[in-house]
């Protein structure tokens, strides 16, 4: 009878070997998913990371030929050619970007970011040349970027104060601000083109951990029999935290952090990239319709709303900061901006949550008030009377300032367009009027061009 046991127990001594190492063949597939999980999570990062950078480094450049624009100040100008020539943030960048993702649409769509930049700079030499010439700075003193810009006949006849208005007007205008608004948007695409190709990946993955969990089940059941406590312990710790993990990764959601070490490891991991990469999206969604500075609704989102407006009663009410490029020049550009939030602050607090308050541009507000019809006229006259009251005294260091309002009701356009061309011609009444007060739209302005 031994001899019988024999042959039978080495058979299943075989049985459990093989067995055995093909369950260890299953694990290793699903420990190089899990790794090429990791890599495709740690690539992302690295692209984000440059993305960043290039963001960065471009808006720095703004900032320091804008601060020379304004200011006349020459370390400006040492601040600006320091990052371009030896800081360099945008070129290590995208260095950073071809070594990992070369010839991508990730790494041509920042390629891309980094040449719109280099295009902005011959715009930032010119009004550096041109406020250099107003300020009468020694050629001496200045980069060779700087000196070799060629003057046009007519720019040179200037005045100082016409140069550096002109410099200003190619460091702030919208030709210029075009252009920062394309490199936003190439920053954007790489990191969105990146994003895409994480979560295909990533669903490859998922399935391939699918597979390796299903033939892991298969081995566990066969073996059970024989190492009921490695098949308790395995099924336990790992098999069933990777079935939850992978439905988790299916329906876009955070993965539990329990089971085996290993899979805490990969759920912490995941969960990490999951809510970085989600405040990342918002913060792009935040970002694409608020205002950075005074946190309101933003002249894309206020295009939108305006041409949503149909058959609906709706107000539309157009504010003018008056004389603000006055206040910029005499209290500077800080207190300008402490006075746009000022206003901001006031029109959020005036209006309700339901309307839409808005700055549609440097010190251009307005305000979209829904289901409101020519009956609240009374009304609104008193909101802005209590607006204009609020801002018009000095408070915390920044100086009082009058507005200029229009407004237009739905009852007299067609569409969005009409609407605010109406509250616009309100607008210019009253400011051709000596500004510091309010109009309503009315018949006798439909003519006016």
């Amino acid at each position: 009878m031994n001899i019988k046991l024999q042959p039978l127990n080495i058979g299943m001594l075989i049985l459990a070997v093989t067995l055995s190492l093909l369950l260890i063949f299953a694990l290793e597939q699903t420990s190089l998913s899990y790794q090429n999980m990791q890599d495709a999570m740690d690539k992302y990062l690295i692209c984000q990371n440059s993305a960043d950078s290039m963001q960065d480094g471009s808006d720095y450049l703004t900032l320091q030929v804008r601060n020379f624009a304004v200011s006349g100040d020459l370390e400006s100008v040492n601040n600006y050619f320091n990052e371009a020539k030896v800081t360099r943030s945008r070129d290590k960048a995208l260095e950073q970007m071809e070594e990992y993702f070369g010839e991508t649409e990730a790494y041509k769509a920042l390629e891309n970011a980094l040449k719109r930049s280099n295009e902005l700079m011959t715009t930032e030499y010119l009004a550096m040349k041109l406020v250099s010439e107003a300020k009468g700075y020694d050629a001496s003193a200045l980069p060779e970027e700087i000196n070799t810009v060629d003057l046009t006949p007519d720019q040179l006849a200037l005045s100082p104060e016409e140069k550096i208005e002109l410099a200003r007007d190619e460091v702030f205008g919208a030709e210029y601000q075009k252009m920062k608004t394309e490199i936003e948007g190439d920053v954007t695409a790489c990191l969105e083109s990146m994003l895409g190709k994480m979560s295909v990946e990533n669903s490859q993955y998922a399935e391939r951990l699918s597979k390796a969990i299903h033939r892991q089940y298969v081995l566990v059941i066969l073996l059970m029999v024989i190492v009921l406590i490695i098949v308790f312990l395995i099924s336990i710790l790992i098999i069933r935290p990777l079935r939850r993990s992978v439905s988790y990764i299916r329906d876009n959601q955070k993965i539990p952090e329990t089971g085996a070490y290993e899979m805490q490891y990969l759920a912490r991991t995941y969960n990490h990239i999951f809510e970085k990469t989600k405040t990342y999206q918002d913060q792009l969604s935040y970002e694409a319709n608020h205002d950075a500075l005074t946190g309101l609704l933003n002249r894309g989102a206020f295009d939108e709303i305006r041409g949503g407006i149909g058959d609906e009663d709706a107000a539309l009410i157009l504010i003018d900061l008056d004389f603000f490029k006055h206040l910029n020049d005499n209290y500077g550009h800080e207190t300008g901006d402490k006075a746009l939030k000022r206003l901001a602050k006031a029109l959020k607090n005036a209006f309700r949550s339901e309307d839409y308050v808005c700055r549609v541009g440097g010190d251009e507000f307005a305000v979209i008030m829904v289901n409101a019809d020519e009956s609240i006229k009374e009304l609104i006259a008193s909101k802005i009377g209590r607006i204009a009251g609020s801002v018009k005294e000095e408070r915390n260091g920044v100086p009082g300032f009058t507005l200029s309002v229009g407004i237009s009701f739905t009852s007299d356009a067609e569409d969005g367009d009409q609407l605010f061309n109406n509250a616009d011609k309100a607008l210019y009444k009253v400011k051709n009027s000596g500004r510091d007060g309010f109009a309503f739209f009315g018949k006798d302005m439909k003519e006016e061009e």
